[in-house]
């Protein structure tokens, strides 16, 4: 299986990029992130990305 890239955005506007192999994987590494962090857990949204670069627009990676 292939895996995707996807980027998680919370509501305090934090972002997490994943690569993983769908989008409930994608959610569940970056709440997994957040939490040790400390910080919230609620999704905003998640975005399928095709290019890998966009890991150095994002707050946090997983």
């Amino acid at each position: 299986m292939k895996r995707n890239y996807y980027i998680v955005t919370f509501k305090d506007g934090k972002t997490v990029f994943v690569s993983c192999f769908n989008e409930e994987e994608a959610k569940i590494l970056a709440q997994a992130v957040m939490i040790r962090k400390g910080l919230t857990m609620e999704v905003k949204s998640v975005a399928k990305t095709s290019n890998i670069s966009d890991m150095t627009d994002v707050d946090f990676i997983a």
